[in-house]
């Protein structure tokens, strides 16, 4: 049985109910039936909160986290862009070296960064959507909300490049019942990752150092461009790579998939 949202759902149901079964019986053990709700309770909980912080647990919703493993192939993503100061220089990197890249941006500041959210499109990398606001309260919304976050940016996107998108982002990578009733609502395929840069809280070294401990084939990388410290990064990042054979592509050809509706 696979572990997720609705099989864990059901077991717990299910337990509840032959707790229930066994409290109403004159032959009930009440402190065993209280221990057992509990423990029962608490690894539902526990469940629940694994399952919506570990996108990679595909748990309440199907995200799409690594590429083939038996390739040296990996792709480099970036949220929460597009940024005024710093996505057109690390495009600017991308280019010297030939690396195509994804960018998942957020609907506010594609409005307010039009002409960067164009040269990212003209230069070849793909684009995918990472909501309206990125909000911090964003997994709390309803599912109707995240639906109007999520569609909203694919207009505004829409009115710019006139493409569809298809790919979306997780903010913070967190999933619950309510993002997936909008992914489907609105149609788009949810993409994860499979190594967390962690570039925003590290320094350049242990980034690079974080990043060459665990990579491995398949890999989708997960970077921001609204870090200062990210072209550095990236330029450490594509010298290992050259150094040991492993090309980095774009996602929609790691996973060989579309990433825009044709149109």
């Amino acid at each position: 049985m696979a572990f997720n949202y609705k099989n864990t759902s059901l077991i717990y149901l299910v337990i509840s109910f032959i707790i229930l079964l066994f409290a109403i019986s004159k032959n009930s053990n009440s402190y065993l039936i209280i221990t057992v709700a509990i423990i029962a309770s608490a690894l539902y909980l526990t469940a629940l909160f694994f399952g919506s912080y570990l996108i990679q647990l595909n748990f309440h919703t199907k995200s799409i986290n690594r590429g083939n493993k038996n390739t040296k192939k990996i792709s480099i993503t970036f949220d929460d862009g597009p940024n005024p100061n710093i996505t057109s220089k690390l495009i600017e990197t991308l280019e010297k070296h030939h690396i195509k890249a994804t960018f998942f941006l957020i609907g506010e500041k594609i409005e307010q960064n039009p002409e960067i959210v164009k040269l990212i499109f003209e230069k070849g990398h793909t684009i995918g959507n990472h909501s309206f606001t990125h909000s911090n309260l964003f997994d709390l919304k309803t599912a109707k909300k995240m639906f109007y976050e999520i569609e909203k940016t694919n207009e505004i996107i829409f009115k710019i490049l006139g493409l569809k998108i298809k790919l979306f982002r997780p903010p913070f990578g967190i999933t619950n019942p309510m993002l997936a009733k909008a992914l489907k609502n609105s149609k788009m395929q949810s993409i994860g990752w499979s190594l967390r840069s962690l570039d925003t809280i590290r320094t350049v070294e242990k980034t690079i150092k974080n990043i060459k401990s665990k990579l491995k084939n398949g890999d989708i990388i997960l970077f921001h461009d609204n870090n200062p410290k990210i072209i550095e990064i990236i330029d450490e990042l594509i010298l290992f790579t050259q150094k040991n054979g492993i090309e980095i592509v774009g996602i929609e050809n790691l996973l060989n998939i579309e990433p825009y509706e044709n149109i």
